[in-house]
Order: C-alpha cells, then sequence, then structure tokens
C-alpha cells in the first residue's frame, strides 16, 4: 500500500552483492514473518497511516521496522519498503527516526515542552545526540515570546559544536573522541558481517548487515 493505503506491488531491490563487486539481478524478499511479528508491523504501520505529523510516534515506528526488519516478506530493504509503502525516501525517513531518537532523550515529566515537528529538530541531528536536551532547554529558554528565530537556532548550534566558540573542555573532548571509536568499530563489526554473509552466499543478511552500517555513518554525519 501507499501512504493514501492504497495497494501497490510489491517490488524489490536489483542490487546483490557478488564477491567484491556490485552487480545488478533480481532479489526477492525473504522469510516470512512470525505471528507476534506480524501484530507488531501491523501496530507500526497503524501509526503512519495516521500521519507524518506525529513525527516522534512515527520515528519510533519506522524504527522498530527497520531494526527488526519487519519489512522483508515484501520487500529486499529498509529504503524500498519506505519508497513503495509509504512514498518517502530514506533519507527523510532516517531524518524523521534520528528527531525522534533525539526527542526520546527529553524529560517526560512536562517540564520542557518537545518539538512538534521532524523540522525543528533537524537543524540539531549534525549535533551527538546526548547534547539535544541541553540544547533545546537552551532553545526554550533563550527564545522571545515563544517564538523560535533561525538566528538563535543557527547561534546554539555553534556553541554546542565542537568548532563552536564554547569548545568542550579535555575531559568532554576525550569523551566524544572515545564515542567516535565506538562508532567506527560498529561500522568495521557491520563490515565483517557483511563479507562474511556474502562468501556464504547469504545475500540478504549481508545486504540488511550494509543497511546498518548505512544508518550508522548516517547518524552522524
Amino acid at each position: 500500500m501507499n501512504a493514501n493505503g492504497q495497494k501497490s506491488a510489491a517490488k524489490s531491490d536489483p542490487i546483490v552483492i557478488s564477491g567484491r563487486n556490485w552487480r545488478l539481478v533480481k532479489r526477492e524478499p525473504s522469510s516470512e514473518l512470525t505471528e507476534a511479528e506480524v501484530t507488531q508491523l501491523e501496530h507500526c504501520e497503524a501509526i503512519i497511516q495516521k500521519g507524518f505529523d506525529t513525527f516522534f510516534e512515527v520515528g519510533m515506528a519506522l524504527t522498530t521496522i527497520r531494526d527488526e526488519r519487519l519489512y522483508r516478506t515484501e520487500h529486499v530493504t529498509f529504503d524500498s519498503y519506505c519508497r513503495q509503502r509509504w512514498g518517502i525516501g530514506s533519507s527523510y525517513a532516517r531524518r524523521v527516526i534520528r528527531a525522534a531518537e533525539r526527542v526520546k532523550l527529553l524529560p517526560n515529566d512536562g517540564t520542557i515542552p518537545k518539538p512538534t515537528s521532524e523540522f525543528q529538530v533537524r537543524p540539531f541531528l549534525q549535533l551527538d545526540p546526548e547534547v539535544f536536551p541541553k540544547v533545546w532547554q537552551q532553545l526554550v529558554t533563550r527564545s522571545r515570546g515563544g517564538k523560535i528565530s533561525a538566528s538563535l537556532v543557527k547561534e546554539l548550534v555553534a556553541e554546542f559544536s565542537s568548532n563552536g566558540p564554547n569548545f568542550e573542555d579535555a575531559k568532554d573532548t576525550a569523551a566524544r573522541r572515545k564515542r567516535s571509536c565506538g562508532r567506527f568499530g560498529e561500522v568495521f563489526t557491520w563490515l565483517f558481517e557483511a563479507r562474511k554473509r556474502m562468501q556464504n552466499g547469504e545475500t540478504d543478511q549481508a545486504l540488511a548487515a550494509l543497511e546498518r552500517i548505512e544508518e550508522v555513518i548516517s547518524r552522524y554525519l
């Protein structure tokens, strides 16, 4: 189905890894979902069907579908699922997911208003996720009459960026480097997994591993 609930023909991604080279061949979706997974997928898609205005719930639903590979019976990759099921690009889907991940870090005690759209969070995606609660608190505190200006957003991004005028102290810098090493380690782990799957002829699993690499990289660029 598309975003309007109309059923569309399922298609598969043609990209398959062969040896060290990419080649184009037709691939079909794989592996059936369990009964529990079907229920989970229906729940997530019902949330998405309500509309992309509720970006936090949609982002969390897309995260579940991606991480659990609930799309796998009709789609080879998460990207093709987003395009064919909802008519959205994978880059937009990932922005919604990343925005939702940051909003999830905000306190739930009602002490701070939360973003109402992915667009409000987008400028801060270039910062580390754990920085978002502090920068959002500053945004709310320093906004005049509840109005958020582009200049204030730009100022805060500069302040909380490692390249900004308020550079972190040595302790925070060391922690940042440690996190960066962890991210590289995660990428290499998935690269090893993809290579192993390719050597065993497990193309679908290799594609899934490459998707996770793309997600890790896009999360921090």
